[in-house]
């Protein structure tokens, strides 16, 4: 990540994330039953760390606890 400031930030964090976290949800969202509310949910945090990391990282604007305005300047769907 330290790496990434001297390219396109925004573009390497993206990657980052749907290089090494995105794919181990989505086999989690497979494997864990999504109907139960608790992995739901831990599901849903992991996606919102992210989010809020990134909207930190590079200056988006988006209100409390509302993370779909990052995903989608990110262009990522969020994992449901």
């Amino acid at each position: 990540m330290r790496l990434a400031r001297e390219y396109e930030f925004e573009k390497s964090l993206k990657i980052v994330y749907c290089a090494l976290v995105r794919p181990i949800l989505e086999y989690g969202c497979v494997v864990w039953d999504p109907r139960s509310a608790n992995n739901s949910k831990q599901q849903e945090r992991v996606q919102n760390r992210f989010l809020r990391f990134a909207s930190y990282l590079l200056k988006i604007p988006c209100p409390p606890h509302c993370y779909s305005l990052v995903a989608n300047n990110l262009s990522l769907s969020i994992l449901a």
